[in-house]
């Protein structure tokens, strides 16, 4: 229902409250600030400067979070005035940081290239810093935490990583499990965590009841290269790279999933979805601009 141009090379989008962000890897490297308050007609207000090569995004209170892919770092970034974001500090993480995703007190940042996750402390958002690393699958490009656990998408080694995050200062591995090959995003609701499988075109669907002994159940064919997932309800809303649309899965029964439709988005490669009441949001890499659709 609406396009709106943003800072090139978006990767990732965040949607709270009336506002979009997406993180913009491209020659700006920069996160873009949009008004959603009108879906119809979605404009940009702001950018700010972050660090190189920005891939992730995750807005939490009046700070938005991006790891910085070329540099290693984890950038703070003062929303409070849209119309004047500002970078106020930043932390030093692993190696090619790919997600992040904002608890509490806490980032939670998923690194590429040094097959680890690190946890840093952002209490006092002028002076983040790295508490804690821990060894997960290789390849982790996508985090997703929900209560004492964090899961991890290993786009190499083709499985998900259960972390033990209930000391944040003492971060623990507790299982891995396979997917489908070349997972690189997770998302979980409930009892279930559902990966992009991004090489075989497929959703997995894995059941966590039991952390410790986590186990795929199902799988569900979807576009061309899905790269992003996000659950809503009944529903998981997939970004395929290649097809330039969006799969609907339906996830009402997670032993039978099933997708039910695609949608086109006018957009070119749309690495990043987001779900946020009625609607879907997506940062479309190529062509510069996030989509905005009724769900």
């Amino acid at each position: 229902v609406g396009l709106a141009t943003v800072a090139d090379g978006p990767n990732s989008i965040f949607v709270s409250g009336k506002y979009a962000y997406t993180a913009n890897p491209g020659t700006s490297d920069s996160i873009s600030i949009i008004d959603v308050s009108n879906p119809t007609l979605p404009v940009q207000l702001s950018t700010a400067g972050v660090g190189t090569d920005p891939y992730s995004i995750f807005v939490s209170g009046r700070y938005a979070y991006t790891t910085n892919y070329g540099d290693g770092t984890l950038s703070v970034v003062d929303i409070s005035n849209p119309l004047a974001p500002s970078q106020v500090a930043t932390a030093n993480v692993g190696t090619n940081p790919y997600s992040v995703y904002v608890s509490g007190k806490h980032a939670y940042v998923a690194n590429f290239g040094s097959k680890n996750i690190s946890i840093v402390d952002i209490s006092n958002p002028s002076a983040p810093r790295e508490i804690a690393t821990t060894s997960v699958g290789a390849g982790p490009a996508s985090i997703f935490v929900s209560g004492r656990y964090a899961y991890v998408a290993n786009n190499t080694s083709n499985t998900i990583s259960v972390v033990d995050i209930s000391n944040p200062s003492v971060p623990v591995q507790v299982a891995t499990t396979a997917v489908g090959v070349g997972p690189l995003s997770v998302s979980v609701s409930g009892r279930y965590a559902y990966t992009a499988d991004t090489t075989d075109n497929t959703v997995s669907v894995i059941d966590i009841s039991n952390p410790s002994a986590p186990v795929r159940v199902a799988t569900t064919s979807v576009g061309s290269s899905p790269i992003s997932i996000s659950v809503s309800g009944r529903y998981a809303y997939v970004s395929n790279l290649a097809g330039a649309g969006v799969s609907v899965v339906d996830i009402s029964n997670s032993t039978s999933p099933r997708q039910i439709t695609t949608v086109s988005i006018g957009g070119g490669e749309p690495r990043s979805i987001f779900v946020s009441g009625r609607y879907a949001y997506t940062a479309n890499n190529t062509s510069d601009n996030i989509s905005v659709i009724d769900i």
